[in-house]
């Protein structure tokens, strides 16, 4: 690839944290302000600033520049959710653990540069790849966030097949089409979960509901309940919730 995929510009960023967090399962503390009607949001995908504007995905402006995002946190639930620690994530092997905290410096940069919560982009690697970086589906999905080779051509990477096993590009392609699909599924956070699982043209195809399909029903289960689980970790004091560092 020729650049590193950049985060959209103030104007047009969303915030993907776990601050403004309000699903069809349940909603959090610490609500954003919202327009009426808005209930089935989810509030990790809520536009912050103001109407979004359309860039051509192969070429997302510059990011505001933020610092340095700081790992030790999720890295702290991260640990915590190993099977040798005391509150273990029921399914995360150690070596999956292991492979999650190697990769956390990655993902909470790329998390904090496309204003996603970092669990949320680890529910996705876990459930997606055991967190692996060398995986590859039947499919031909690959890589860590199990990113086809056609959507990674799409967001301006050349050789998919070489390219998706790097992770940094992994994470990079897979936070701007969650972005894309932010936008087009109206900050809905259940479906833009199914909708990279099982493609937007699915989605819209049964009516902007999840698909009847058995492996993507399970695959927005599996997610949601992954990300509950690492959100949990972090409120019962595995680290401490910083006050909303994506605004």
């Amino acid at each position: 690839m020729a650049a590193a995929l950049q985060a959209p510009t103030v104007a047009t960023k969303f915030a993907l944290a776990r601050e403004f967090c309000v699903t069809d399962e349940g909603t959090s503390t610490a609500v954003a302000p919202r327009s009426p009607d808005t209930s089935r949001y989810a509030e990790q995908l809520w536009l912050y600033d103001r109407p979004a504007v359309r860039t051509p995905e192969a070429a997302l402006p510059e990011p505001v520049r933020a610092s340095p995002p700081v790992a030790a946190p999720t890295a702290s639930v991260i640990r915590s959710s190993a099977p040798v620690a005391g509150r273990p994530i029921r399914g995360v092997s150690r070596e999956a653990s292991a492979r999650a905290l190697s990769l956390v410096p990655q993902i909470s940069d790329v998390a904090a540069r496309f204003r996603i919560d970092p669990l949320l982009l680890h529910a996705i690697a876990h459930v997606e790849s055991r967190h692996n970086p060398d995986a590859v589906s039947h499919a031909g999905a690959l890589g860590l966030m199990q990113v086809m080779p056609a959507t990674a051509r799409r967001f301006g990477v050349t050789s998919p097949k070489a390219q998706l096993h790097d992770p940094k590009i992994s994470l990079e392609v897979s936070s701007a089409y969650l972005k894309t699909l932010q936008r087009r599924f109206d900050n809905n956070l259940t479906l833009v979960i199914a909708a990279y699982n099982a493609g937007e043209g699915a989605v819209e195809k049964y009516g902007r509901q999840v698909p009847p399909y058995k492996e993507t029903q399970g695959y927005v289960r599996d997610v949601m309940a992954h990300y509950r689980a690492l959100l949990s970790l972090r409120d019962a004091g595995a680290t401490p919730a910083p006050a909303r560092p994506m605004l």
